[in-house]
Order: structure tokens, then sequence, then C-alpha cells
């Protein structure tokens, strides 16, 4: 069932304590070099989903990272918020609401 999860799907199975949500990153960067570094770095902390977003009017691309256990979100939070990601600092937090 993990294996065949969507980025959705593993939104409703494993709930919003499980997920971060990424600012800060760099819209002049190609969607597959900002996937395979934060792929490179939150997929450490455990099996995760991510879905990259691009705002239509400009600023910063962001990203939501689903995790199934809240643990391991807690612990990628702690240690990748405030990181360089395309000689930008991004902000990892947990996903309110």
């Amino acid at each position: 069932m993990i294996a065949n999860a969507t980025p959705n799907d593993a939104q409703y199975l494993f709930g919003k304590e499980a997920c971060l949500f990424v600012n800060g990153l760099d819209c002049r960067a190609y969607d597959e070099e900002i996937m395979g570094l934060l792929e490179l770095h939150f997929k450490r902390y455990g099996t995760c989903w991510i879905t990259l977003c691009r705002p239509t009017t400009g600023g910063n691309a962001f990203a939501f990272v689903q995790y199934v256990y809240e643990r391991q979100a807690a612990k990628a939070e702690v240690d990748l918020n405030g990181m360089l990601m395309f000689w930008k600092k991004i902000s990892v937090c947990k996903k309110s609401g």
C-alpha cells in the first residue's frame, strides 16, 4: 500500500502531523533540480512523498513533504530548517491546517 501511494494518498493516510512545509525554494531552478535535492535530503529521514508547488504569480517555489511517522518529520524539520539550497536558506516547518 505504501509503495503505491500518491502524495495526496499519503497526506490522507498519514495525517498532517507528519507533513512538512518547505518554503524559500528558488523559482529559477528547474523542477527536476529542486526535486532531486529535496529527495536527497528529506528521504534520509524515512519514506516520504514530496509535492512541489510553484505560485502562478511569481515568488518562491515551495513543497510539502509527507512522512509516515511524526518523529521522522520532526527530525527532518530540526535538521533541515535553515539549510542552503541553491544558495538560499529554506524554511522547514510543520504544515498547519
